[in-house]
C-alpha cells in the first residue's frame, strides 16, 4: 500500500446494530482507466479491509447475504476531493485522511416483485368460473336460510403459485390501486368534538367535520414490500407482505424522524374468504391469484392477500385519505398476516425491528445528479401509534404484555437485545405513544380497557383512543366500574347525543390522554338516498361495524400527537 492509497474498511451490521458475518462482498474500482473488478470474498466476520489506489474516483461495494436483502453502495469523488460521497443515502461513509469507513447496514425489506397481466386475459380466466361462483353463492344462501353456517368458499383458485404483485401495464401503480384510487373533493374528516348537536338526520350530519380535497397521488406513495427472509438463498423462515403508505413530505432527505401508524387488520383465518397457509407461509401467500365476484357480481381476478392493505388505505376504510385530511405526516404500515399469524407484529421487539427496517428502506428524494452526497443519518423511529380494528384489538393487549417473540423469530435477525446492538424492547416502549382501538370484539374487551387505562397513565405523552359500536357488544365508557378504567374516567367530561337506538356517548379527560366513544349502530349509518348519501367517504345504510374506521381513524389522527403535515 502506497502512503497515499485509500484504505477502505467495510463494516457489516443489521438494522438493529448487530454485526453481521458471512456476507459475500464484490468490489469494483475505477481510477480513470478500465474498471478493476476484484474477486468476490466471503467475510468470516463483520469487517473487511482493502486498498484502493490514490487515483480512485469510484468504488462500488456489493454485498449479498443468505438472510438479508442485497445492498450496493457506490462511493464517488472528483479528482482533488479528499472526502468520499456515496449514493445510498440511508447508509454511512466516513472519511478521515486516507482512511474510509463504510457502514454497510443490511436490511430485511425489499420491494415486492412486479408483474403485469393484461386485463383482458385476467377477465377471460376469471369469467370461466362465473357459474362456479354463482353456485357457491346459491349454496351459502340456502345454508343461511336454513340457519346453518355457509360452507362454500367465495373464490376459485386461478394461479395460486403466482409470484408477483400485479401492476398496470406501465408499472406506475399496483393493479388494485389503479382501479380504486381517486381524487375526492368534499372528503369528511372528524374534528376533535366528533359529535354534532344534530342527531335526527343520518350520516355525516351527526358528526362535526371539516371538508377536504384529497388526491392520493399528490399526498403520498403506496409501496408493497416483503419483510423477513429476503436474502438470496432459500430459507426455511417466512417472508411477510407489508403495505406501506408514505406521505410525500417524508421522502425529504432532511427528515430526521418518521412517525408511524401500524394498522392491524382483522382475522384472515376464514377459509371461505381467503386461502389458508401454514408456517412458513409459502404460495399462495402473498401473490396467489383467485377468481371472486366484484361489486357488480361479475367474476374478477384478485390477489386477496396483498389487496388487504390497498383496500384498507384507499377504499374500504380510506385510511390514507383520512390521515391526509387530518394533516398528519406519518407512515401507515399494514402487515399482511397470513391465516391470522400476527406473532411478529404483536411483540414489542419484532415490531420495533420492522419499523427500524422501514426507516432504512423508505426511499429519499434527491434531484437528478445529486444522489451522491455526504448524507445525513437515516431517519429514526419517531412517535408510534398502534391501531387495531375488530378482532385485532385484543392484539393491543398482547403488545402491552410485552412478551418475547416466538422462538421462530430469532435474534439478531428479527430483533436485537442491548447485548447485541440496539435494545428493541426498551426502544419500542419509549416510542409507542398511542393506541387507537376501533370497534374491538366483545371477547376480552373489558380486560383490555383496564390494561390500556393503566398503560396511558404511565407517561404524560401517551394517548388512548377507544371506539365501540353496539355491533361488537356495546359499551358505556362513562359507566362507573372498579379498576384502572374507572379511575381514569373519574372526573372526565361526558357528552351524550341522541337517545335510544340513535345515540352516542363520548368521554374525554382534561389532559388529552383519553377519548373514548361508543355508538349505537343506527347512529353510524348513512341514508339510502338524498344528498347526504353522496357524502364522502360514504356512510352506508348498513354495515355499522365497517363504517367505524371511516369515522374513527380520522378522529384519532386529528386528536393525535403525530407530526403535523403543515
Amino acid at each position: 500500500m502506497a502512503s497515499a492509497d485509500w484504505r477502505i474498511t467495510v463494516t457489516v451490521e443489521n438494522a438493529g446494530g448487530a454485526p453481521v458475518a458471512g456476507a459475500r462482498l464484490t468490489r469494483s474500482i475505477w481510477a480513470g482507466a478500465a474498471v478493476q473488478r476484484l474477486p468476490e470474498v466471503t467475510l468470516s466476520g463483520a469487517t473487511f479491509t482493502f486498498v484502493a489506489p490514490e487515483a480512485a474516483q469510484s468504488i462500488v461495494c456489493e454485498l449479498r447475504h443468505a438472510r438479508y436483502a442485497a445492498l450496493a453502495m457506490a462511493l464517488v469523488r472528483n479528482p482533488g476531493e479528499r472526502v468520499w460521497r456515496w449514493t445510498n443515502s440511508t447508509r454511512r461513509v466516513g472519511t478521515t485522511g486516507s482512511e474510509v469507513t463504510v457502514t454497510a447496514t443490511l436490511g430485511r425489506v425489499r420491494p415486492a416483485p412486479l408483474g403485469h397481466i393484461p386485463e383482458t386475459e385476467l377477465t377471460r380466466r376469471a369469467s370461466a368460473h362465473q357459474a362456479r361462483l354463482d353456485e357457491a353463492d346459491r349454496k351459502n344462501a340456502e345454508a343461511r336460510r336454513r340457519g346453518r353456517p355457509p360452507t362454500e368458499p367465495n373464490f376459485v383458485p386461478l394461479d395460486l403459485d403466482h409470484r408477483t404483485a400485479l401492476t398496470t401495464q406501465d408499472r406506475t401503480a399496483y393493479r388494485t390501486q389503479a382501479r380504486i384510487q381517486r381524487v375526492i373533493s368534499g372528503f369528511h374528516v372528524a374534528t376533535p368534538e366528533l359529535l354534532s348537536e344534530t342527531t335526527t338526520a343520518p350520516g355525516w350530519t351527526r358528526f362535526t367535520t371539516t371538508l377536504h380535497t384529497v388526491d392520493p397521488n399528490r399526498e403520498g406513495r403506496l409501496y408493497l414490500v416483503e419483510y423477513g427472509e429476503v436474502g438470496d438463498d432459500p430459507s426455511p423462515g417466512p417472508r411477510f407482505a407489508v403495505g406501506v403508505w408514505v406521505p410525500q413530505r417524508l421522502h425529504d432527505p432532511r427528515t430526521e424522524a418518521l412517525d408511524f401508524v401500524v394498522w392491524l387488520h382483522p382475522h384472515t383465518n376464514n377459509r371461505l374468504v381467503i386461502p389458508q397457509v401454514g408456517y412458513p407461509f409459502r404460495q399462495p401467500y402473498p401473490y396467489g391469484i383467485v377468481a371472486a365476484k366484484n361489486v357488480q357480481g361479475n367474476a374478477d381476478a384478485a390477489q386477496r392477500f396483498i389487496d388487504i392493505p390497498v383496500f384498507h388505505l384507499l377504499s374500504q376504510h380510506f385510511l390514507a385519505y383520512q390521515l391526509a385530511a387530518a394533516r398528519r405526516a406519518a407512515v401507515i404500515v399494514i402487515p399482511v398476516a397470513p391465516s391470522s399469524h400476527f406473532e411478529p407484529f404483536e411483540s414489542p421487539a419484532t415490531l420495533m425491528r420492522l419499523l427500524r427496517e422501514l426507516c432504512l428502506w423508505i426511499p429519499r428524494d434527491f434531484p437528478r445528479g445529486a444522489e451522491a452526497a455526504v448524507h445525513r443519518p437515516q431517519p429514526a423511529v419517531g412517535r408510534v401509534v398502534v391501531s387495531a380494528f375488530s378482532s385485532s384489538v385484543p392484539r393491543l393487549h398482547t403488545l402491552m404484555n410485552g412478551l418475547r417473540p416466538d422462538s421462530r423469530y430469532d435474534a439478531p435477525f428479527w430483533w436485537t437485545t442491548r447485548q447485541q446492538g440496539l435494545d428493541d424492547v426498551a426502544d419500542f416502549r419509549r416510542v409507542w405513544k398511542e393506541q387507537w382501538a376501533v370497534d374491538g370484539i366483545a371477547s376480552g374487551f373489558l380486560p383490555y380497557v383496564d390494561a390500556a387505562a393503566s398503560w396511558v397513565q404511565q407517561t404524560d405523552d401517551r394517548r388512548l383512543r377507544i371506539y365501540k359500536s353496539r355491533f361488537t357488544g356495546g359499551w358505556d365508557p362513562a359507566a362507573p366500574r372498579p379498576g384502572a378504567w374507572g379511575t381514569l374516567v373519574k372526573g372526565a367530561t361526558v357528552v351524550r347525543r341522541g337517545s335510544g337506538d340513535v345515540s352516542a356517548v363520548k368521554v374525554t379527560d382534561a389532559r388529552g390522554w383519553l377519548q373514548a366513544v361508543s355508538f349505537t349502530d343506527s347512529f353510524l349509518l348513512g341514508p339510502e338516498r338524498g344528498p347526504e348519501a353522496a357524502f364522502e367517504p360514504p356512510l352506508l345504510p348498513n354495515s355499522a361495524h365497517e363504517m367505524m374506521p371511516r369515522i374513527c381513524f380520522g378522529h384519532a389522527a386529528v386528536t393525535s400527537g403525530l407530526a403535523s403535515a403543515d
